[in-house]
């Protein structure tokens, strides 16, 4: 995050004041509950397996895994890196334990910190994405509860047409968060499309699907640290 100072009730807190009274401990409880949730995904299958007798050979598991390491590498590596400079540490951790990073909790962390009027990747930006997730997963546990309960008798009462542009809603989420930060520096959203397209086009032929996302998340961190360092981005805009 940005070397800078949080007002506090008034009073400034120093960096080590908030490494100490914010970041470790969110470390610490985020690292614990991570630990907690990725043992318990496998109660289902321990389940099933004591109370059934049903478990998978080895080699079933092997493939199993080996498939599914295959499908999500790329979004293992790529995802903390994109999505940390906005959502910080404590919502890194919380994003990832609640899922749905890009189509709701980002865009929440974007809109608190919109709302309030920080920026992201600075202590402030990142305390008040913090909230905004929290408020998401709030918001996203009733809907879900209520969509449970009675979301299978709405969607059947909808027309397939309206059914039908519900695959679009990531899309167009995606595209207002890029609208976004593309007013605020038109000149890295043009290059990072441009990288983007020369990447799926050009570089599709010998560039593995799983890291192009990777590559044009780190070409355009290079661009825009180069262009820091020649004083074409002020510290005002990359706070």
């Amino acid at each position: 995050m940005e070397n800078n100072t949080l007002a506090t009730g008034g009073e400034l807190m120093t960096d080590e004041q908030y490494a100490k009274e914010f970041t470790k401990p969110i470390i610490r409880i985020g690292t614990l509950s991570l630990i907690v949730a990725f043992i318990l995904a496998f109660v289902p299958a321990i389940t099933i397996w004591l109370v059934y007798g049903i478990i998978p050979t080895r080699g079933e598991l092997a493939l199993i895994f080996t498939l599914v390491l295959s499908a999500g590498i790329g979004f293992i590596i790529v995802e903390p890196i994109s999505y940390y400079g906005v959502l910080g540490a404590a919502g890194t951790y919380m994003g990832f334990l609640a899922g749905n990073i890009m189509n709701m909790r980002v865009p929440s962390a974007i809109a608190a910190q919109g709302a309030v009027g920080v920026k992201a990747g600075t202590k402030e930006g990142e305390v008040i994405a913090t909230i905004g997730i929290a408020g998401s997963m709030i918001t996203n546990l009733l809907f879900v509860t209520l969509g449970a309960l009675g979301g299978a008798v709405l969607l059947d009462a909808l027309p397939p047409g309206v059914k039908n542009t519900f695959a679009f809603v990531p899309v167009a989420i995606f595209a207002i968060m890029f609208a976004t930060f593309f007013i605020r520096r038109p000149d890295l959203g043009s290059t990072s499309v441009i990288t983007a397209l020369l990447i799926i086009t050009v570089g599709a032929s010998f560039i593995p699907a799983p890291i192009r996302m990777l590559l044009n998340v780190i070409l355009i961190a290079a661009i825009a640290i180069v262009l820091y360092r020649r004083g074409n981005i002020n510290k005002a805009e990359a706070n």
